[in-house]
């Protein structure tokens, strides 16, 4: 991997900020754009993950004195280049902002204020960019239905995937599982409160993320859930038994699901009650085909998943503004 060294007084950083891009690199530039207009931009470090061909051109901004370009090789999954990102990193907390997110104002203050408490991780509310476009709704629901606005403060085991932030110490302390877990967030977070690590839910980290809005782009969904079942079952020794259970009554998963998001939604979100029911069908209907993924990882290991995920996580054609 190749720095490009543009921080001065690195010393001085308090967050790191990890940006992994692709070829396709249309919402990446919103996303970078939110970064640097953060009023702390002074004391953070950008590092923008270029996972996209040597002579492509540079991503708008990344010539930014508080950016750090890092290329890596095109192969590279998108676990591996953030684990090698937070090698990388040279700020105690480092945050995590997919591609097709936006951070809005405030979000780094925020962050850095959390971050004082004795919290390993620290995650925020989150905002639907394609709201009413196809399936978006759905998908917001079903992934981001706890920190919707508006998110409960306060601890919690789970944080939102892929756009949350750590201390850095206790990311490096899995060493070589590193990038599985990158991609498997969850995982990580059930691992990290096992370990006795504490997270926190900060609504003050605002940040919007686009959702898949078309059927054809949930293929990533499936791959990111053989990497989850693979890895789930790996990191908690799921014995040959546990892994048999969980295909034989993965029929019912789907089900049980959604029947907790239901509970959970009248107890917590009455507002999102009516969006839910009607978009109820079809989440059901991609919480099979998540858990046929599961059940394929869990059977079969990731095999190409992690490529395939990264693939479309990054040059997949999701949703663009």
């Amino acid at each position: 991997m190749n720095a490009e060294e543009k921080i001065t007084n690195p010393s001085e950083t308090v967050l790191s900020v990890v940006l992994v891009v692709g070829e396709k690199r249309r919402n990446a530039v919103y996303a970078l754009q939110s970064i640097l207009q953060q009023s702390l931009i002074n004391r953070i470090e950008v590092l923008v993950v270029d996972c996209g061909d040597a002579d492509i051109t540079p991503l708008p901004g990344s010539d930014h004195p508080s950016v750090r370009v890092l290329h890596v090789l095109q192969q590279v999954s998108f676990g591996e280049a953030r684990a090698q990102a937070v090698q990388q990193a040279r700020s105690p907390i480092v945050a995590f902002l997919e591609e097709h997110c936006t951070a809005f104002p405030g979000w780094a203050e925020a962050l850095v204020s959390a971050h004082a408490g004795p919290w390993a991780g620290v995650g925020g509310e989150v905002y639907n960019a394609t709201a009413g476009k196809g399936i978006s709704d759905a998908i917001y629901l079903m992934g981001y239905i706890h920190w919707t606005p508006p998110a409960k403060r306060g601890e919690d085991p789970l944080l939102a995937s892929h756009n949350s932030s750590y201390k850095r110490k206790v990311l490096l302390s899995y060493g070589d599982s590193l990038p599985i877990l990158l991609i498997s967030e969850p995982v990580l977070q059930w691992k990290m409160c096992a370990d006795g690590h504490r997270l926190f839910v900060e609504p003050e980290v605002k940040f919007m993320h686009i959702n898949e809005s078309k059927l054809s782009s949930l293929r990533g969904y499936f791959w990111w859930n053989c990497c989850f079942g693979y890895t789930r079952s790996k990191v908690f020794g799921w014995s040959k038994l546990k892994r048999t259970a969980y295909c034989v009554y993965s029929p019912v998963a789907p089900w049980l699901r959604v029947a907790r998001m239901f509970v959970y939604i009248m107890r917590n979100k009455s507002e999102r009650l009516w969006a839910f029911l009607c978009n109820m069908p079809l989440i059901l209907a991609i919480q099979y085909y998540c858990t046929l993924g599961q059940v394929i990882g869990i059977i079969f290991g990731p095999g190409e998943a992690e490529t395939h995920f990264t693939e479309h996580e990054l040059n997949g054609g999701g949703p663009l503004r």
